[in-house]
């Protein structure tokens, strides 16, 4: 009898990783087509799902050659890339990432290309980590400005953070006393009470040889009301998101179908500054136009 259960639970198990599809993993970081210098360290950042089991680990190989793995999440590796590299020139290299699940199931990540060059002057590199480029944000808009080193020569900064061309902050994370790893978090500012405008936002690495540093800088805009993110679904319905200053008032959704008569659809009070609005059902076949607008008190 026990020999019994103990073939049913082998079976169970092999049926379960066979049914199981192979977990998702994609490389985050570095972008496709940079070029960083021979004698930085860099944050190889991926990310990696498994279907119902859990991430066991995640290789990280340049073309066929194993650079490194990681076990835990965050799945970062801190390479120095150039290691053993002699040519003056520029030298193509291929990431990716292999992510292998608990039953043993593995796949592998898109390629990125990069290029790394031998002699130059070394050049650091910060990212925005938030907002996302392109944000759009409920004015009087306070938020947190962060970036995070990517590539150094071992240190993590100080990194000073600005609005076009003025500087709002230099965080000083033990600056070029404290070292770089594959967990060094993002640094941070809080920016409050942009008005409406769109806005520049940058971050400049004073860290070593940071005179050379290939930094980051985003666009944003800060508006009073605004439609964002539309979408279909697949059973035809029609979503966005609003941005509005209103909190707590009457963000009215109407809709036209010739931009000169409007129809009431949803009333919403929002008690945050976004909120989705769906319409599960519009008419088939015919042209509908959305907007949304706050009666005044």
């Amino acid at each position: 009898m026990y020999a019994g259960v103990l073939l049913l639970a082998v079976e169970l198990t092999d049926l379960h990783a066979q049914s199981q599809p192979p977990p998702q993993v994609s490389v985050l970081w570095p972008n496709p087509g940079i070029e960083v210098t021979s004698t930085l360290l860099i944050k190889i950042k991926a990310e990696a799902f498994s279907h119902g089991g859990s991430i066991a680990q995640v290789q990280f190989f340049d073309r066929t050659n194993l650079i490194g793995a990681v076990t835990n999440p965050p799945f970062n590796l801190l390479w120095s890339v150039g290691s053993g590299m002699t040519n003056a020139d520029y030298v193509p290299l291929i990431l990716n990432a292999v992510a292998t699940d608990n039953l043993g199931l593995s796949s592998t990540s898109a390629p990125v290309s990069l290029r790394v060059y031998v002699g130059r002057p070394e050049g650091p590199i910060a990212g925005i980590t938030s907002p996302q480029n392109g944000a759009v944000l409920a004015a009087p808009a306070t938020f947190l400005l962060s970036a995070e080193v990517l590539a150094s020569l071992g240190d993590t900064g100080p990194e000073e953070f600005f609005i076009g061309t003025n500087s709002v902050g230099i965080v000083n994370s033990n600056g070029m006393n404290e070292m770089l790893s594959a967990t060094t978090p993002p640094v941070s500012i809080t920016l409050s009470n942009l008005f409406e405008g769109s806005y520049n936002l940058a971050v400049d690495y004073l860290g070593l040889n940071g005179r050379y540093c290939f930094c980051d800088s985003i666009n944003i805009s800060v508006v009073k009301l605004a439609v964002i993110s539309p979408r279909l679904g697949t059973n035809g319905a029609v979503a966005f998101d609003v941005v509005t200053s209103y909190a707590r008032r009457q963000n009215v959704i109407e809709v036209s179908t010739n931009l000169l008569s409007w129809i009431p659809l949803s009333t919403n009070l929002p008690s945050g500054s976004t909120f989705t609005f769906t319409d599960a059902s519009p008419p088939s076949g015919s042209k509908r136009f959305y907007r949304v607008l706050v009666p005044s008190q």
